[in-house]
């Protein structure tokens, strides 16, 4: 089996054992596992501020109800008094000319902040609400009904290759010490394979046909070492978690369409079903591949500028914080099952020549490519196809590339060509020192060093902040046209209901 030339051949001879990776990779799961929870947090943030004028404006209708029953302050004049206030300031400051964002500003500096928390908080805990509900009721497998609709079915028990991999999935559970998870047969002709389930005691691992074809007996034991590692590492719900995050925000934007919008309400009745329990695994991950895909067909104005502004703020969101702090913490968790497949399988050889198989041969299954964050390996779906990535915007894929992983399993011993010596390693020096004591040239090593640190300072670091506020003028710019946009719809419908509730009352 050839290398593809960015490929390593070899690796450092057993420089970290199985236990210190796995050690290594649970600390660095656990940091970016809470910055994920930060990042879901932060993703409402900027829905929050779209949706504060729906926010008042559905304050302003309640305080009216009130009023009908018992004497109410009216916040709707609360409301225009701090915006007449911001105007005020603005025209006293010589400003000429009224932006939405000099506006916004004035509203912050002059509004009561009882009010502007009010206004912010309602989002904020709908949004987590979201979450939360997407994650406990509306997730039961995810999107892993996307894999049993592409033709999963049991093992053959008279096919030597199937009859043998069901044994390896029961001898590595065994040895992970979880419930031997179903084996679903994909009769696809491209080698993959995925976990997917709720937890370890309903978990399903799928393997394609080719993948049995490709790889021998410990090659296979390697790729479901992996799958069963992330299993009993509690990956599953991890990902459900992910999925959740931006299912939330799916639902957040049918919920405010849903009055002008057939297909949001569609979307929105079919989520209330799965709510109930009452949809099976793959209508489940249809479900949520509409929620997440947002086709509408109608391409209404309304709806169409609707859509518009939402998907524009959700793009810098997760290109700008959400998306980087959620791949972050899924790759650390790619490379601690990595490192437990090595434990469970007592040998690096195996899920090694593997994933080389795949960086070569592996695609999309077929029909599966929303589900690819349950995949081993996660290739480019092919031209046309839709996938989770895609949907979501993330800044870069999910799973860590290949060739990085397969040189972490090169410190766990990994060869490619067991018959050549361990290449040494370019040796590095920390000091001055350390260099002339090995032969180097000390004025080359400090004008290396110089030169890097002058790349780094003047060249590096100004392009990333650079980027940086790009990302952040396109999300804010993108949030002020929402609220604008929200803040005319609230007016023209919340005006003439409080007028009317005030007259009754």
């Amino acid at each position: 089996m050839s290398v593809p030339g960015h490929l390593p051949r070899t690796a450092p001879a057993m420089d970290e054992t199985f236990f210190t990776a796995q050690r290594r990779h649970r600390r660095a799961a656990r940091v970016w596992s809470a910055l994920a929870v930060v990042a879901a947090l932060g993703q409402a943030i900027p829905a929050a501020v779209m949706l504060l004028p729906v926010t008042l404006g559905t304050a302003v209708l309640v305080t009216d109800v009130l009023n009908l029953v018992t004497p109410t302050p009216d916040l709707a004049a609360r409301i225009g008094d701090v915006l007449d206030r911001a105007s005020g300031g603005e025209r006293a400051a010589g400003v000429s000319t009224d932006t939405l964002r000099q506006v916004s500003a004035e509203v912050v500096r002059t509004a009561p902040g009882e009010l502007l928390v009010a206004a912010l908080v309602p989002g904020l805990l709908g949004m987590v609400a979201l979450w939360w509900l997407s994650q406990r009721f509306l997730l039961r497998d995810g999107l892993g009904g996307v894999i049993v609709s592409a033709g999963g079915r049991a093992p053959d028990p008279d096919d030597a290759e199937e009859h043998q991999l069901a044994h390896v999935v029961e001898e590595v559970a065994i040895a992970a010490g979880i419930r031997t998870p179903r084996l679903l047969v994909l009769p696809a002709d491209v080698p993959n394979a995925a976990a997917f389930g709720r937890g370890p005691d309903s978990a399903t691992i799928a393997v394609s046909r080719r993948l049995l074809d490709d790889l021998d007996r410990d090659a296979t034991q390697g790729v479901v070492a992996h799958l069963v590692a992330s299993i009993a590492n509690g990956d599953l719900r991890m990902r459900h978690a992910l999925l959740a995050v931006f299912l939330a925000y799916a639902l957040a934007a049918d919920l405010l369409i849903a009055p002008f919008s057939r297909d949001a309400r569609r979307r929105l009745r079919a989520a209330r079903r799965l709510l109930r329990g009452r949809a099976g695994p793959e209508e489940e991950a249809g479900v949520v591949r509409d929620l997440l895909g947002w086709h509408d067909d109608e391409e209404g104005t309304f709806t169409v500028l609707y859509g518009i502004m939402w998907r524009v703020a959700q793009f810098w969101t997760n290109l700008l914080f959400v998306g980087g702090l959620l791949v972050l913490p899924f790759r650390a968790r790619k490379y601690l099952a990595d490192a437990t497949a090595v434990q469970l399988a007592r040998t690096p050889d195996g899920l090694g020549r593997a994933l080389l198989h795949l960086h070569r041969w592996a695609k999309p299954l077929p029909g599966a490519e929303w589900a690819a964050i349950y995949a081993i390996t996660s290739p480019l779906p092919a031209v046309g196809e839709d996938g989770l990535e895609d949907a979501v915007t993330l800044p870069a894929s999910l799973h860590p590339p290949l060739h990085k992983r397969v040189a972490r399993l090169g410190r766990l011993g990994f060869r490619e060509r067991p018959d050549l010596p361990w290449p040494q390693p370019a040796p590095r020096y920390r000091n001055l020192r350390a260099a002339r004591a090995a032969g180097r040239s000390w004025p080359l090593v400090l004008l290396t060093g110089l030169f890097s640190l002058v790349v780094v300072v003047f060249v590096v670091v100004p392009l990333l902040a650079l980027l940086v506020l790009v990302m952040v003028g396109g999300l804010m710019i993108a949030v002020e046209l929402a609220t604008l946009f929200y803040a005319a719809v609230a007016v023209v419908v919340v005006l003439p209901l409080h007028v009317l509730l005030r007259f009754v009352a």
